[in-house]
């Protein structure tokens, strides 16, 4: 393959990647809103919502600590699609709720998720920032998810 256009599609990767933990982010964030919803329909103490909110971060932090370097492993591609599914299967759980249980569920899956999505886009990032800066590339990582978190939040009923 040519320099230009090798260097061609390692920007175009790296800016798809870059938007998909955007939207990722994004997604993670989505369900905050509707807590409210799910309490009230759900008969849940509201205490509870603490709890969901934890939940997301100990499946974070467990992800993180025992399979964080998985991609380097078994390849970014494979996690990153594994993962998104996961995402995709939050997503479904959130939708579908029924209980508290099933809810704290969906707030587990997607903190496994979106912590294996960003460790591994993060490093996919590095590998494909056609100028080796690494700064660059953990700064472009940090903004996505950022981004992503915080446009989340600007949804109507937020």
């Amino acid at each position: 393959m040519s320099g230009l256009r090798r260097v061609h599609y390692t920007n175009v990767s790296f800016a798809l990647l870059a938007g998909a933990l955007v939207v990722l982010a994004m997604a993670s964030h989505i369900p905050s809103p509707m807590y409210v919803l799910y309490e009230a329909r759900f008969h849940f103490r509201p205490d509870m919502t603490s709890v969901v909110f934890a939940v997301y971060t100990a499946g974070a932090l467990v992800a993180l600590l025992f399979l964080g370097r998985t991609s380097d492993h078994l390849g970014r591609r494979p996690v990153l699609a594994a993962t998104t599914g996961g995402a995709a299967v939050s997503a479904l759980l959130f939708l579908s709720a029924t209980d508290l249980t099933l809810l704290l569920v969906a707030r587990m899956v997607a903190g496994v998720s979106v912590a294996l999505v960003v460790a591994t886009a993060a490093a996919a990032l590095s590998e494909l920032i056609p100028s080796g800066d690494l700064q660059r590339a953990a700064t472009v990582s940090g903004a996505a998810s950022l981004c992503g978190s915080g446009w989340a939040r600007c949804t109507p009923d937020s």
